[in-house]
């Protein structure tokens, strides 16, 4: 079978990772297939062979791999464009709503980029979470009909920050439609049934000029955007245009600020920004941020080269990414202890908390105690 899923999508094997698990969403079908890690629109793929130990072949194309407008050298290259939208660009993680098919019925069920279904781990309750949206956004369970797609949306917020911090608890926003060819759906055409949608920032109708729009909008995020003693930001994480070209195809660029930039182009490695955003997703698919996972997803994305180069800052990253969630995990064990609520006397609270952390390590604190669960829910 594996044969069949490589000529369909015209990749090779080292690109397909297997997988047999249940759907939590419809926990009597247990999901047996391969998902591609084709950095490209191939990304995420989902190639379901079997359903309860039943041949069901069907493949399903998901939230593809974004790219920027330039190569390594620097140099920009827009296809020709008729138009351009702009829409924020939103860091949280990404789930896919996808159906499928067994025994003439039809599932819909939700993914993460590199998992086929949606599933907690031991630093992302991302299962957990979307029950909760599906709870605020029953109609949810309609959308990939009501567009005859499949749909793209970011689970973000301060309940699941990365590394943009935002002023909502959790949300979602619906980006971007899939059909059965690949193809990408502005999010304009859709039908969102009420759900929230990408905040739209600009539509572009001239082709002209377009490095300078899009170097514009790199530096009035960049004005706004401001790091916290976390080294997330608040702020934004960027900009995604979807180009439609004169064959009627959308093609999506990120844009994104310095800051929060992938690439120094002066030294060819790569921004410790992107390492951390690229660990972070990490944890959608495994419990610990290793060196070996991260290197994994950021080989998607960089040549081997970059990554080689990269090696210290990677394994920095790593390394300050774990240290940060036990230092986070031992403030809110203590937190649970003192019996005072940040949120109703925040100097009680920290006066406490100084109890058993050094002096130096109270601004952190406090970070974590105003973002914590307790105080954002």
């Amino acid at each position: 079978m594996i044969e069949k899923v490589m000529n369909d999508l015209n990749i090779k094997e080292k690109d397909l990772q297997p997988f047999e698990t249940d759907d939590p969403i419809h926990p009597q079908n247990i999901l047996k297939g391969f998902i591609s890690r084709k950095s490209d629109h191939r990304y995420g793929a989902v190639a379901i062979t079997h359903i309860n130990n039943k041949e069901a072949y069907q493949l399903h194309y998901a939230t593809p791999k974004q790219h920027y407008p330039f190569g390594k050298d620097g140099q920009f290259s827009f296809p020709k464009a008729k138009e351009i939208e702009v829409y924020e660009k939103l860091d949280g993680t990404n789930v896919c709503a996808y159906r499928y098919y067994f025994e003439n019925k039809c599932f819909q069920t939700y993914k993460l980029r590199l998992f086929p279904v949606l599933r907690n781990s031991k630093f992302g309750n991302f299962m957990e979470l979307w029950q909760e949206i599906l709870e605020r956004y029953p109609q949810l369970s309609t959308i990939c009909d009501a567009n005859n797609c499949s749909v793209s949306f970011e689970l973000y917020g301060n309940r699941n920050t990365h590394l943009i911090v935002y002023d909502k608890p959790l949300e979602i926003a619906l980006l971007f439609g899939i059909n059965s060819q690949g193809r990408i759906i502005s999010p304009a055409q859709l039908d969102n049934r009420g759900v929230p949608v990408a905040r739209l920032l600009a539509r572009i109708t001239s082709a002209k000029e377009l490095v300078r729009e899009y170097k514009r909008f790199q530096e009035d995020i960049e004005k706004n955007n401001v790091k916290n003693p976390d080294e997330t930001i608040t702020g934004a994480e960027g900009a995604v245009w979807y180009l439609l070209d004169y064959t009627d195809t959308y093609t999506q660029f990120k844009c994104k600020p310095e800051s929060v930039e992938q690439i120094h182009w002066g030294t060819g490695a790569i921004d410790i920004n992107s390492i951390k955003a690229t660990a972070h997703n990490v944890l959608e698919t495994e419990d610990v941020i290793t060196y070996e996972a991260t290197v994994q997803l950021l080989l998607e994305e960089f040549s081997e080269e970059q990554v080689a180069i990269s090696e210290a800052r990677i394994r920095k990253a790593v390394t300050e990414l774990r240290e940060w969630y036990e230092f986070q995990r031992e403030v809110l064990d203590v937190y649970k202890q003192i019996g005072v609520k940040f949120h109703q006397d925040k100097g009680a609270a920290m006066r406490e908390m100084a109890k058993h952390f050094p002096k130096n390590a109270m601004k952190k604190i406090g970070f974590i105690l105003m973002n914590s669960e307790d105080e954002k829910s």
